[in-house]
């Protein structure tokens, strides 16, 4: 099975690539992959806490990158999005580990 930081990706790259709706993504989603509780929570959390805090998020990642946002490969802003969000709403240090339980990279997405 696919990882749920795999599969947010992906759910964000159809939104902006076809301004797709978050809502309908995710309940696809929720059919196509048996999802504990949990996870269902963990995908929901991430999708719309990255749509909810995009601008904050970006400002941030511009602030350590070389590249800015607007100018970098969807991809990629997205995995970053995503590793930005996951530090920043990380209460404790068992959230921050989960962080390194499966990382997520560029090369998931081939």
């Amino acid at each position: 099975m696919r990882s749920t930081r795999t599969i947010s990706l992906e759910i964000l790259n159809k939104i902006e690539s076809r301004d797709a709706y978050a809502d309908i993504l995710l309940e696809e989603a929720f059919r196509r992959y048996l999802f504990k509780d949990v996870d269902k929570g963990l995908l929901t959390e991430l999708v719309y806490g990255i749509l909810r805090w995009k601008n904050r998020i970006d400002w941030i990642i511009g602030l350590f990158s070389s590249v800015k946002p607007a100018r970098m490969e969807r991809d990629i802003l997205n995995i970053l999005r995503l590793g930005t969000y996951q530090l920043l709403e990380a209460r404790d240090r068992e959230a921050l580990l989960t962080l390194s339980s499966g990382p997520l990279t560029g090369e998931e997405m081939k």
